[in-house]
């Protein structure tokens, strides 16, 4: 859900994160940024107000260097 926050916000809400976290975090984002906007209004499911849905970031694998545990999938 991170590519949905502006770079800052999902940087913010990282650290937040590794602040609480007992064990581990796991994020499941795309790979770099990949648009996702719908002229229309609707989103993939046909439902309205697609803003939320659309990615304002994207994660590449240096953001993670230092982190024990980093896999891809």
């Amino acid at each position: 859900m991170i590519e949905h926050l502006d770079k800052t916000e999902a940087e913010i809400l990282l650290k937040q994160t590794e602040k609480i976290a007992r064990v581990q975090i796991a994020i499941f984002t795309p790979l770099g940024f990949m648009p996702q906007h719908h002229d229309n209004g609707k989103d993939a499911w046909g439902m309205n107000d697609a803003t939320w849905q659309e990615h304002r970031s994207g994660v590449v694998t240096r953001r993670f260097w230092g982190y024990l545990g980093v896999f891809y999938i």
